[in-house]
């Protein structure tokens, strides 16, 4: 069965760093990130997945302030990953905000954009975002 996971803004911003780069080599990356660079283009081309961006994620990269950061995540979202509209009831994505919120630090905005990924648990479907 083909999964559906949820790409949040970091995970986004790794897969383009990785590919999206011409001079990125997992040998020079001193950022720390080289695992989950590494992790996301795996699931992005040898897993059975179809990663796919939030619209919490778009709002995120459209305030990007200069078009050649923010082009590259517009473009690979809406050729390259799914775009499609989140399909979970309100009520499980608030829920799961409420659950999510005293974990974090950013406020009830920022605790929403984790909900997409995980609201398949609160009453979501398994297999479609």
């Amino acid at each position: 069965m083909r999964i559906y996971p949820a790409v949040d803004s970091n995970t986004l911003t790794y897969l383009l760093d990785a590919v999206g780069v011409d001079s990125y080599d997992t040998a020079l990356d001193t950022s720390g990130l080289v695992d989950e660079r590494i992790a996301i283009v795996w699931c992005l081309f040898f897993g059975n997945c179809s990663p796919w961006v939030p619209p919490t994620v778009q709002i995120e990269y459209d305030k990007i302030k200069t078009a050649e950061k923010r082009d590259p995540h517009d473009r690979w979202t809406k050729y390259h990953l799914q775009d499609m509209p989140l399909r979970a009831p309100e009520d499980s994505l608030q829920k799961r905000t409420e659950e999510l919120l005293p974990h974090h630090n950013k406020g009830s905005e920022r605790a929403r954009l984790f909900c997409p990924r995980t609201a398949r648990h609160a009453g979501g479907r398994a297999d479609k975002p």
